[in-house]
């Protein structure tokens, strides 16, 4: 009888390992879009050669340190410590691990209630008479963390020693927007303290998916689709990482002939900026 009782209860258990949860993971992986292929490509995923593939010109939802083009560059990121403490960092921290709050998601880390108060008493001031206001919003911090919903999908060392990393994020999101669902690579050279970068949605973005953000060189406001480089941003802020500085003719602080969006009204006919778009 007691055999026959650790029999059943060995049955069922293995009954619940193999057709209660394994079937959950892989109804929900077979609800993510289908991953790229592994390879050297525009589309394709993986390391190649030491560094990580480019972003094609027309991918609304990519970004690579790569490229050399604006709307798909990213610049690398640099950190302290080894390769391997940072990227132990990075998967802890983009799979779901604590980190540093950060700053409200909010221009300048401020809060718009506080900014809209001081802007109408300012007003309120001026038109009676009285002294501008005093003190002035700062900026706050975010209560608590928001996690990341990454996966680690591979991690590895290369051929010349450096650390592979891929994570796959938004799968929580796949259902309402596929867009979300990105491939974020990251390599970390063994004999430097850098991070080459590559980001991209697996679906592209809906023409009304995007966020506002400023622009100092097309308009003041400029409608961004490209929702993997929100993403790494974010994430770098996270770890707390700091941007490499990369000199390029499309960043107007490198290049005086890069014409910016106010420069156009002040001066429109100016021939120097229309010799630079030639």
């Amino acid at each position: 009888i007691c055999d026959r009782r650790n029999l059943l209860i060995t049955s069922t258990l293995t009954t619940g390992l193999l057709y209660g949860a394994f079937p959950t993971a892989a109804i929900a992986e077979a609800e993510l879009p289908l991953p790229p292929q592994e390879g050297s490509c525009f589309e394709c995923i993986g390391e190649v050669k030491g560094t990580l593939n480019t972003c094609d010109l027309d991918a609304p939802s990519c970004v690579s340190s790569q490229n050399d083009d604006e709307s798909h560059f990213v610049a690398p990121w640099m950190y302290d410590g080894s390769p391997s403490e940072a990227a132990d960092l990075l998967v802890s921290v983009a799979t779901g691990g604590p980190y540093d709050s950060l700053l409200l998601d909010t221009p300048f880390g401020r809060s718009r209630s506080d900014v809209a108060g001081f802007i109408l008493q300012g007003t309120f001031n001026v038109l009676t008479g009285q002294p501008p206001p005093t003190s002035r919003p700062q900026a706050q911090r975010q209560v608590g963390y928001v996690p990341f919903d990454g996966r680690l999908a591979d991690r590895h060392t290369t051929e010349d020693g450096a650390e592979y990393v891929r994570v796959i994020f938004g799968a929580s999101e796949a259902q309402s927007d596929p867009s979300r669902v990105v491939d974020a690579e990251f390599i970390f050279p063994s004999d430097d303290a850098v991070v080459l970068l590559r980001a991209a949605s697996r679906v592209p973005p809906s023409d009304t998916t995007g966020t506002l953000k400023l622009s100092f060189t097309d308009s003041p406001l400029v409608f961004d689709r490209n929702y993997s480089r929100l993403l790494l941003e974010r994430l770098r802020k996270a770890l707390r990482f700091q941007i490499v500085p990369v000199i390029t003719d499309f960043d107007p602080r490198f290049n005086n002939d890069k014409q910016l969006w106010f420069e156009k009204l002040l001066d429109p006919g100016n021939e120097r900026y229309q010799q630079s778009g030639n």
